[in-house]
């Protein structure tokens, strides 16, 4: 995922800080991007020093949806390299048990698929959908704003947590956690207000088929 290989650093010692301490906590073109965006949906914009994150909190919206960025390390070939991304969050009390992912559809699905070995739906032609069987994919390809948004970018990653996240973040107990993620630090109004779309109708979708509350 979007990862930069000429911005390397040199390796991090195990149980390192993963996020980008380099990024300064100024005016940059994209902090002014992102707290235009939030004064224009009556939201909270911060920094969050720890990892120099752009944070947003829709304080008026229900779930405690938020949306911000971060820039993780991973080691390649002895060398440090850094992927950024975009994340739209929400946060609601579980119902039941059940978990889905969607994400792009790569070459090895459509092989998979082809000899009819693949254990997901399509969800539109650039993604697949996984899931415990709990969730049908109707719920998602019947919302015409959601297949709007999707059929716009390739990128997006979008999954239900219940304990703790890709991030190593924990979830509290009771609560199940929606994220959207999308490739590198969003620069731009437009896309952050997909992101806020997307994850509301998510939540819409979950909500009137009883499976969240």
């Amino acid at each position: 995922m979007g990862v930069n290989p000429a911005r390397t650093q040199s390796p991090r010692p195990l149980g390192a800080n993963i996020f980008d301490d380099n990024r300064m906590t100024n005016n940059t073109k994209e902090n002014i991007v992102w707290k235009t965006f939030a004064n224009k949906n009556h939201a909270k914009y911060s920094i969050i020093r720890f990892g120099n994150c752009d944070l947003i909190e829709f304080i008026n919206e229900t779930h405690n949806i938020s949306i911000d960025n971060l820039t993780r390390y991973r080691t390649v070939s002895l060398s440090t390299v850094s992927e950024s991304f975009t994340r739209a969050k929400a946060e609601f009390k579980k119902t039941r048990e059940f978990y889905f992912k969607i994400r792009p559809l790569n070459n090895l699905d459509k092989i998979s698929k082809l000899f009819g070995k693949s254990k997901f739906k399509l969800l539109n032609k650039n993604y697949i959908y996984i899931t415990n069987a709990l969730i049908s994919s109707d719920i998602f390809i019947s919302n015409s704003k959601i297949q709007d948004i999707l059929d716009k970018y390739q990128n997006l990653q979008i999954e239900l947590y219940n304990n703790i996240n890709i991030w190593n973040e924990d979830i509290r107990e009771g609560i199940t956690q929606l994220s959207i993620t999308i490739d590198e630090i969003s620069k731009s109004e437009i896309e952050l207000n997909d992101l806020f779309i997307l994850i509301k109708e998510f939540i819409s979708s979950l909500h009137k088929h009883g499976m969240i509350r």
